[in-house]
Protein backbone atom coordinates (compact mmCIF):
# COMPACT_ATOMS: atom_id res chain seq x y z
CA UNK A 1 0.00 0.00 0.00
CA UNK A 2 2.88 2.34 0.65
CA UNK A 3 4.60 1.92 -2.72
CA UNK A 4 1.76 1.30 -5.21
CA UNK A 5 -1.61 2.87 -5.85
CA UNK A 6 -4.16 0.30 -4.75
CA UNK A 7 -7.10 0.01 -7.21
CA UNK A 8 -10.34 1.52 -5.90
CA UNK A 9 -12.24 -1.74 -6.51
CA UNK A 10 -9.88 -3.59 -4.18
CA UNK A 11 -10.20 -0.88 -1.54
CA UNK A 12 -14.02 -1.05 -1.81
CA UNK A 13 -13.97 -4.85 -1.35
CA UNK A 14 -11.62 -4.56 1.61
CA UNK A 15 -13.75 -1.82 3.17
CA UNK A 16 -16.84 -4.05 2.86
CA UNK A 17 -15.01 -6.81 4.75
CA UNK A 18 -13.87 -4.35 7.41
CA UNK A 19 -17.39 -2.95 7.86
CA UNK A 20 -18.88 -6.41 8.15
CA UNK A 21 -16.34 -7.49 10.75
CA UNK A 22 -16.60 -4.23 12.68
CA UNK A 23 -20.40 -4.13 12.90
CA UNK A 24 -21.40 -7.80 12.90
CA UNK A 25 -18.27 -9.93 13.25
CA UNK A 26 -19.29 -11.77 10.08
CA UNK A 27 -18.40 -11.82 6.40
CA UNK A 28 -21.31 -9.64 5.29
CA UNK A 29 -23.44 -6.99 6.92
CA UNK A 30 -26.66 -5.19 6.05
CA UNK A 31 -27.33 -1.51 6.61
CA UNK A 32 -29.69 -2.33 9.49
CA UNK A 33 -26.80 -3.75 11.53
CA UNK A 34 -24.63 -0.63 11.18
CA UNK A 35 -24.94 1.81 14.05
CA UNK A 36 -23.53 4.81 12.15
CA UNK A 37 -22.49 5.42 8.56
CA UNK A 38 -19.03 4.24 7.56
CA UNK A 39 -18.08 7.81 6.62
CA UNK A 40 -18.83 8.90 10.19
CA UNK A 41 -16.95 5.90 11.60
CA UNK A 42 -13.87 6.97 9.61
CA UNK A 43 -13.86 10.46 11.12
CA UNK A 44 -11.33 11.15 13.90
CA UNK A 45 -12.50 10.64 17.49
CA UNK A 46 -12.10 14.32 18.26
CA UNK A 47 -14.65 15.05 15.49
CA UNK A 48 -17.20 12.57 16.83
CA UNK A 49 -16.13 9.57 14.74
CA UNK A 50 -14.71 6.21 15.74
CA UNK A 51 -11.21 6.81 14.36
CA UNK A 52 -11.29 4.02 11.75
CA UNK A 53 -8.74 4.74 9.02
CA UNK A 54 -10.01 5.44 5.49
CA UNK A 55 -7.91 3.11 3.32
CA UNK A 56 -8.14 5.24 0.19
CA UNK A 57 -6.89 8.32 2.05
CA UNK A 58 -4.21 6.29 3.81
CA UNK A 59 -2.95 4.93 0.48
CA UNK A 60 -2.72 8.45 -0.94
CA UNK A 61 -0.88 9.69 2.15
CA UNK A 62 1.63 6.82 2.04
CA UNK A 63 2.33 7.49 -1.64
CA UNK A 64 2.87 11.18 -0.88
CA UNK A 65 5.21 10.25 1.97
CA UNK A 66 7.24 8.06 -0.39
CA UNK A 67 7.43 10.87 -2.94
CA UNK A 68 8.50 13.33 -0.24
CA UNK A 69 11.25 10.99 0.95
CA UNK A 70 12.50 10.61 -2.62
CA UNK A 71 12.79 14.38 -3.05
CA UNK A 72 14.29 15.21 0.35
CA UNK A 73 17.33 13.02 -0.28
CA UNK A 74 16.92 10.62 2.60
CA UNK A 75 19.14 7.55 2.52
CA UNK A 76 16.38 5.01 1.98
CA UNK A 77 16.45 1.95 -0.25
CA UNK A 78 13.83 3.60 -2.48
CA UNK A 79 16.00 6.69 -3.09
CA UNK A 80 19.06 4.51 -3.76
CA UNK A 81 17.06 2.48 -6.30
CA UNK A 82 15.81 5.65 -8.04
CA UNK A 83 19.36 7.00 -8.15
CA UNK A 84 20.75 3.73 -9.54
CA UNK A 85 17.99 3.22 -12.13
CA UNK A 86 17.25 6.77 -13.26
CA UNK A 87 19.91 9.06 -11.82
CA UNK A 88 17.60 10.34 -9.05
CA UNK A 89 13.92 11.01 -8.37
CA UNK A 90 13.78 14.08 -10.59
CA UNK A 91 15.11 12.13 -13.55
CA UNK A 92 12.45 9.39 -13.39
CA UNK A 93 10.51 8.88 -16.66
CA UNK A 94 7.10 10.52 -17.08
CA UNK A 95 5.51 7.45 -18.64
CA UNK A 96 5.29 3.78 -17.68
CA UNK A 97 6.64 2.64 -21.05
CA UNK A 98 9.87 1.47 -19.37
CA UNK A 99 8.05 -0.59 -16.72
CA UNK A 100 5.35 -0.60 -14.11
CA UNK A 101 7.43 1.31 -11.55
Amino acid sequence: MGAVEVPQGFIDALEACRRAFFWAGEETVSGAQCLVSWANACRPKKDGGLGVHDLSLQNTCLLMKLLHRAHTGSDSAWVRWLTTEFGGPLEAPDSTATGAH
